[in-house]
């Protein structure tokens, strides 16, 4: 255990760290375009697919993936092609999000289901919250992302909320306060 005194003296789950790193990163899913979705399936967007610009008027350049190696003194390598081209938006984000949660893990704070299950409660929390959005605002937006959770495929399941309303995998779920 990393820490001396012992494990701390609050109940393990709901784990706060996961929680907010669930809804911050649902947050980012639902407002940013991280799948392509067809009438067969969702495929993630591609990080190589994303340009950005040196200055505000320059001809857009691809992004740039890169690695730090240990090995050489932390220099900063341009990640293989092969290997840039696996990365997706949706990947590095849910990746994000799992790094916070699990660094409480290994102070012996919590444990790896408290984790996983919080990103699962941020992620609701979240999803009623940008429900709520999309009854308030004028424009009456729509998210679409996928879960944290899975199938039992092991295919993360697909999150529609527009007009107040939540549907994972197409089906309406019951999102009021008590629900949560």
């Amino acid at each position: 255990m990393a820490f001396t005194p012992g494990s701390p003296n609050h109940p393990a789950y709901g784990a706060g760290h996961a929680t907010v790193a669930g809804a911050c990163v649902t947050v980012l899913k639902a407002f940013f375009k991280t799948i392509n979705k067809t009438k067969s399936k969702s495929e993630p967007i591609k990080f190589s697919t994303l340009t950005e610009r040196e200055t505000p008027y320059s001809k857009p350049q691809p992004i740039q993936s890169y690695i730090t190696s240990a090995e050489h003194e932390c220099v900063r390598k341009t990640l293989p092609k092969a290997e840039a081209d696996k990365l997706t938006i949706e990947g590095e984000l849910n990746k994000l999000a799992m790094n916070v949660a699990m660094g409480r893990s290994f102070g012996g704070v919590h444990w790896r289901t408290d984790n996983t299950r919080s990103l699962i409660l941020g992620e609701a929390l979240a999803a009623r919250i940008l429900a709520d959005i999309t009854l308030d605002s004028n424009e009456k937006p729509t998210f679409e992302f996928r879960s944290f959770s899975r199938k039992s495929d092991g295919k993360p399941k697909m999150i529609l909320i527009r007009q107040g309303r939540i549907y994972v995998d197409g089906d309406l779920v019951e999102t009021n306060t008590s629900a949560l």
